[in-house]
């Protein structure tokens, strides 16, 4: 009789476990992470760019942009060999998915001035360790920013979701910085996700259309 309470016991909660999956995934969640905003063709979930200050008169306008409805928007400027618009769509499982790799690499709670607080840590460290300070100029300098754009985001862990995101990521020379502090981890992941989003500008899907 015991043996087969417990049996009933585990039954119960394998039926919980497999509801709780399925309304997960009914509500929208990626790697336990719930993104919430509008699907709407108008608004922007997802903008990314990247300026050299080497171009003088740089394109102001976005090299990539995502919307809320999936449709991906892809800008090359003048001076650039793909100079044009491009676009692509996304199905809304898919939208889901790269806000969560965003997310797992940490860009919707990048915090620039704790990551600059251990840029300086680590490069402290560099400079006793070799004796030589970083040199930290460059002649072609790149500017990377990227927003995000959210109605509600929280994960299984929130005590209660974080509402009305509008993260702007902003950073001189992140991948140089990613690769000059590897002990600095936030700027890896930081890296990584901007690596992710520039692989959208370039992805077989797109179709030229001005």
């Amino acid at each position: 009789m015991g043996l087969i309470s417990r049996r009933g016991v585990m039954g119960i909660f394998r039926f919980v476990a497999q509801l709780f999956v399925l309304n997960l995934m009914t509500i929208g969640v990626s790697g336990g992470a719930v993104f919430d905003y509008p699907r709407d063709a108008g608004y922007v979930v997802i903008e990314y760019t990247q300026t050299l200050d080497m171009i003088l008169d740089a394109d102001p306008e976005p090299q990539l942009r995502i919307y809320g409805d999936g449709r991906v928007l892809v800008h090359y400027p003048a001076y650039m060999k793909r100079a044009g618009d491009y676009e692509m769509q996304l199905t809304d499982a898919e939208l889901q998915q790269l806000l969560n790799s965003l997310d797992q690499k940490g860009l919707i709670n990048f915090d620039r001035s704790k990551v600059l607080q251990l840029k300086s840590q680590s490069a402290a460290r560099i400079a006793a360790s070799s004796g030589n300070n970083i040199v930290t100029t460059r002649s072609d300098d790149s500017r990377t920013r990227i927003n995000i754009n959210l109605d509600a985001y929280s994960t299984v862990f929130s005590r209660a979701p974080q509402t009305n995101i509008r993260q702007v990521v902003k950073w001189k020379n992140l991948r140089w910085d990613a690769q000059t502090y590897p002990d600095v981890a936030e700027l890896q992941n930081a890296a990584a996700a901007e690596q992710v989003l520039r692989d959208l500008l370039t992805h077989r899907n797109l179709v030229k259309i001005k």
